[in-house]
């Protein structure tokens, strides 16, 4: 089963293309996309959040750890909820036909990218640059569009645009009310 997100996950990062035809002729259920892909890669990413809390900070304390891990399961569980959400009733708005599923893939797929970067990070804090590769979420989801939907190329670069926006920067926004809350 993980096999199977590995695999997914590297060919959609390699060659987004492709992966993206694959996907629009599979028929998988919200739930298998979640459960398949996205919830291994958070809790992953939430484990480590965890671990790195312990040994990358000078005071290794346990309640900050759960805290720093809770706070990364909450942020990304509720942000691709909200992304998923926003764009459903964006897409219905716009009259472009697409089923819930389809506009989930669009979201949660590319996604993992970001779970991933934020697991490295979390892991190595030296090399936090390399979050800068989040922003290829964006060709991934512009790729989608061309694959899962058929609108023209002006609206696909608006849909990729405020979708991009939405992956990229809701789990940034949740961290930061989550953090400005508790004040850590």
């Amino acid at each position: 089963m993980y096999k199977d997100t590995y695999i997914r996950v590297k060919k959609l990062f390699i060659n987004p293309d492709k992966e993206w035809e694959s996907i629009n002729r599979e028929k998988m259920t919200i739930r298998d996309i979640f459960f398949s892909y996205n919830m291994p890669l958070i809790i992953i990413s939430t484990i480590a959040v965890f671990i790195g809390s312990l040994f990358n900070y000078h005071e290794a304390r346990l309640d900050n750890a759960l805290t720093h891990a809770s706070y990364t399961f909450i942020a990304f569980m509720v942000s691709l909820a909200t992304a998923y959400l926003i764009m459903l009733k964006l897409i219905s708005a716009l009259n472009i036909k697409s089923d819930k599923e389809t506009i989930f893939k669009l979201i949660a797929l590319p996604s993992l990218l970001i779970y991933i970067t934020h697991l490295v990070v979390t892991l190595f804090p030296e090399i936090f640059f390399i979050r800068l590769l989040n922003l290829y979420a964006g060709f991934i989801i512009w790729e989608g569009y061309r694959h899962l939907f058929n609108v023209d190329k002006q609206k696909n670069v608006l849909l990729s645009f405020i979708t991009s926006a939405f992956v990229l920067l809701l789990p940034l926004g949740v961290f930061q009310i989550l953090y400005s809350i508790t004040g850590l």
